[in-house]
């Protein structure tokens, strides 16, 4: 068996950089010191007392003093030199790894400090994004999930770090043909949204700028009237227009599905459609008819003897007529579009 190399005459003889901090048992500072040795570790690493596992756990156990850890220490002595005692059946070498993996978790278990953990924990699920400041947003979250020992990529740290996102921008990227599967490409794909926005504020197309394409009425969307003995069946035309209360947006499938059904996009029920829905607190029950210009050619007036079923058929065609709308736009009329229609003061839409 080759002999282990000599001891250093001076176990700190040679060594450069700032040597770390004492530790003396505060365990807010456990991981600081392990940090602070690692990098003075890399620094020395050519240096006896840091290159031979032996000699750098008794480098590490010199700057560890104070009557809260003098007791650990000594325990910490006595065990890396029973690991290299020749009549000791299990005895490894000077230079083997296990030495310094060994007292390091030792150095964890003990020291860890759990108020810490356990405080990133509690921080990490009340972070959310703040407007559109998604650096902040990203950064806090990366120092929180490596203080709470999180996994980068695991399912859950993703699916946390989606959930406090910006709901638009996060349903901008729900909306691409190709979803982000790591932590790295949800984070990119989440400043390339926030700059696409900026870019469309940057432009003024917001929603009080909109200017309607040759697929959109161009006359004004009449005020709602209180008359219910119309018998006129409401449409949601200009719902382009308007900042209803915020709900949940319905996916592209929910919105096909509810058109076919005939149900009212804000609480699913059959029969009337959004804007004569009861839960729109504060607005009109019903509105007078309107009349689209030729380029739309949809009347919305119903026939003066429509049984439900018939008023059913006729939202339902009307929901078909739009549908036909936005299918005949261009890539980039339709992008305009949704641009206008998706975009509010907090980026949340509206319900068709």
């Amino acid at each position: 068996m080759a002999a282990p190399p000599p001891a250093p005459a001076n176990n700190h003889a040679g060594l450069k950089g700032v040597a770390p901090s004492i530790f003396s048992g505060d365990r807010s500072r456990s991981d600081a010191f392990l940090n602070e040795f690692r990098r003075y570790k890399l620094l020395n690493r050519n240096n006896d007392s840091i290159s031979v596992p032996f000699y750098r756990v008794l480098t590490a156990l010199s700057y560890i003093k104070g009557p809260l850890v003098e007791d650990w220490v000594n325990a910490q002595d006595k065990k890396i030199e029973r690991s290299i005692d020749p009549t000791n059946p299990a005895r490894v070498a000077e230079t083997d790894e296990v030495i310094w993996q060994t007292f390091e978790a030792d150095f964890r278990s003990a020291w860890k400090d759990t108020t810490r953990t356990q405080s990133a924990y509690d921080q990490l699920m009340k972070l959310t994004m703040k407007d559109l400041d998604v650096d902040t947003y990203t950064a806090t979250f990366e120092r929180l999930a490596a203080a709470a020992e999180w996994e980068a990529d695991a399912k859950g740290t993703i699916a946390r770090y989606r959930f406090g996102l910006n709901e638009g921008v996060h349903r901008r990227i729900l909306n691409r043909e190709t979803l982000p599967t790591n932590m790295d490409e949800w984070k990119t794909a989440a400043r390339k949204e926030v700059n696409r926005i900026r870019e469309i504020q940057n432009a003024g197309f917001t929603r009080k700028s909109f200017t309607p394409g040759p697929f959109h009425t161009n006359q004004a969307p009449r005020p709602p009237q209180n008359n219910r003995s119309s018998g006129v069946v409401p449409m949601d035309v200009d719902a382009i227009t308007q900042s209803p209360a915020p709900f949940r947006k319905l996916t592209d499938d929910e919105r096909k599905k509810y058109m076919a059904e005939g149900r009212c996009f804000r609480c699913r029920i059959q029969g009337h459609m959004a804007r004569n829905c009861p839960k729109n607190a504060g607005r009109a029950q019903n509105a007078a008819a309107t009349t689209l210009t030729p380029t739309a050619a949809i009347v919305t007036t119903a026939p003066p003897d429509a049984t439900p079923s018939t008023a059913s058929t006729v939202t339902q065609t009307k929901a078909q007529m739009i549908q036909a709308l936005e299918d005949a736009m261009t890539e980039e009329e339709r992008g305009e579009y949704l641009d206008a229609r998706d975009m509010g003061e907090d980026f949340c839409s509206a319900e068709f």
